[in-house]
């Protein structure tokens, strides 16, 4: 089974329901000063059983900075698409010979304030 996300917020600060489940980025809320950098987390909660994600994440580049995209820890470690070079990040990930079925990472967005 798969889950979709679609988000696009200044802050990445969006609980959003999936298929199944929610998909969401911990910490929910930052207040970051100019040039701040912060780390949130892509976690998924599904409910049921799922082998895979897709997700497309979209962030006003006049406010923030994308460093980078990482995946250690990840429960989906096979990256059938990621685009983290582009705004709106994209990505399909799976997990091959098993599912997920409690609350998991998926993805961690390492980003940079860039003012207001």
């Amino acid at each position: 089974m798969w889950v979709a996300l679609l988000v696009g917020c200044l802050g990445f600060s969006r609980s959003v329901h999936a298929a199944t489940g929610t998909m969401y980025l911990t910490p929910a809320t930052s207040n970051l000063g100019n040039g701040a950098e912060t780390v949130l987390a892509l976690r998924i909660s599904p409910g049921t059983p799922i082998n895979g994600v897709q997700a497309e994440i979209g962030y006003d580049p006049a406010k923030l900075q994308l460093v980078s995209v990482g995946d250690e820890g990840t429960a989906f470690p096979e990256i059938a698409e990621q685009n983290s070079g582009a705004n709106p990040v994209t990505l399909t990930r799976t997990t091959t010979g098993s599912t997920v079925s409690g609350d998991s990472l998926i993805i961690t967005l390492r980003s940079r304030n860039l003012g207001y």
